[in-house]
């Protein structure tokens, strides 16, 4: 438990008459040394007198500045290794050798110099000399500056064409054209039909106004696959044509669903980019043969 020896906190209210014996004994320690004895003071005061010998004056102790350079004079300076040669600071600084100097090297020959080339004169006067177009030509019937016709766009320009529309899910659903789509929905409802409805969808698309050209390169991929499927399917069915037709229903109720989603997203992208289709029987215009 602490006591008032470990701090003033833990002091006692009231102030107690007596402190008791400590319950355990002391160690023996050894007593500490004893602090060093101060040098004691002189008795008598110390005398100051003059000195017995002579001594120098103080202005003789002050040393000699040393020797200042004149700012106004050059620096002497002698050629050396780094101020050698031909450098900036040599052709600045350069002093005479004291040796004498080696003869100089024989320069190698250098190339022949050709005259420039001769070219005869212009057989045309200078009145005939052609010159810079005028421009603009003064026959040019070009309007006055500040009238209304001087803002007005030349005879040969052309007008850019209108952005084509954003399309909307009404506009993408008619260049589908509902023949389209409701072949392929009833397809994908009605599963034992899909395989006619497929086929029937394919010679519908010849009416897509938008997107009729990627609409039927993925149809001929799916009317591929469902062929491969058909002839696997007539092999694995035993002569069964209701097994064979269930499968063949099965693949093509499933391509339905993919080629009701691949014909709006051509549409939606021909429609987008301002592509239509040519109507159905007339063939698109060829780039000239080259």
């Amino acid at each position: 438990m602490a006591t008032w020896e470990d701090g003033p906190e833990y002091a006692p209210l009231e102030r107690p008459d007596a402190f008791d014996a400590p319950s355990s004994v002391a160690a023996d320690l050894a007593p500490p040394s004893p602090a060093p004895a101060e040098t004691p003071a002189p008795l008598a005061r110390p005398a100051f007198a003059d000195p017995t010998q002579p001594v120098p004056q103080l202005a003789d102790l002050v040393p000699e500045p040393p020797v200042q350079r004149d700012p106004n004079e050059p620096f002497d300076v002698v050629a050396s290794l780094a101020t050698a040669e031909s450098s900036a600071w040599a052709a600045a600084h350069w002093s005479p050798p004291s040796a004498p100097a080696a003869p100089p090297a024989i320069a190698p020959p250098s190339a022949p110099q050709f005259p420039p080339p001769q070219f005869p004169p212009t057989q045309l006067p200078a009145a005939q000399l052609p010159g810079p177009p005028a421009y603009p030509p003064a026959s040019a019937p070009y309007p006055a500056p500040g009238t209304p016709q001087w803002f007005v766009p030349g005879p040969g320009y052309q007008q850019p064409g209108r952005p084509p529309a954003a399309p909307t899910a009404r506009t993408v659903l008619a260049a589908v054209t509902p023949g389209v789509l409701i072949t392929l929905a009833l397809g994908g409802l009605i599963w034992v039909l899909a395989p006619v409805t497929v086929v029937l969808a394919y010679l519908l698309t010849g009416r897509m106004t938008h997107g009729r050209t990627p609409t039927r390169a993925t149809f001929g991929v799916v009317l591929g696959l469902l062929g491969a499927v058909g002839l696997l399917a007539l092999v694995s069915a035993d002569g069964l044509f209701s097994l064979w037709w269930n499968t063949l229903a099965a693949w093509a109720c499933f391509g339905s669903w993919v080629l009701l989603v691949a014909a709006i997203i051509a549409a939606y992208r021909a429609l987008k980019q301002g592509h239509p289709d040519p109507p159905p029987g007339t063939r698109r215009p060829r780039g000239p043969l080259r």
